[in-house]
């Protein structure tokens, strides 16, 4: 998912970009790696690894106390609210969800299905380890999102509030 001011990557992470007045804030994180980074004009201001569903960065332009949240909610909705407050006023907030963005063919899925029964027969009867199973899954997985895209990252809200 691709917009203006936000991108959102299963391999590349989200990144956002705020506007306050002259200044421009840059936020990037990766839930792969846990890493953080935020950039005010450029200028890395703050840097962190956090494997939590919310993090809040705290720092001051134009000595305007400034506050960048972000929730993930992983599991139960697939969510991830970024925003930017500023002396307790919301600037901007964009809210983004991971879902089916495109309908794959039957065919593609019946194929993906074959290949982990194939591996769970090959499995059952002593062909394959434990650890070529969970190679052999994470392979079939892998190959699933890069070939088929069938999930992404959409704006569900955009709210700007200056």
């Amino acid at each position: 998912m691709t917009t203006e001011n936000v991108k959102a990557s299963l391999m590349k992470g989200i990144t956002a970009q705020f506007t306050l007045g002259k200044h421009v804030i840059e936020y990037w994180g990766s839930a792969y790696t846990g890493k953080e980074t935020l950039k005010v004009d450029g200028e890395l201001i703050k840097e962190a690894r956090s494997f939590k569903t919310s993090s809040c960065h705290e720092f001051d332009i134009d000595g305007k106390a400034c506050k960048l949240d972000v929730i993930v909610k992983p599991f139960r909705k697939s969510t991830a609210v970024i925003s930017l407050m500023c002396d307790g006023v919301l600037e901007q907030s964009y809210q983004l969800k991971y879902g089916t963005i495109r309908k794959v063919a039957w065919y593609f899925k019946a194929i993906q299905l074959m290949g982990f029964f194939a591996l769970g027969w090959m499995f059952m009867s002593d062909v394959i380890s434990v650890m070529e199973l969970i190679i052999l899954t994470g392979i079939i997985l892998t190959v699933s999102e890069l070939f088929f895209k069938q999930h992404g990252w959409t704006i569900e809200k955009q709210n700007s509030c200056n």
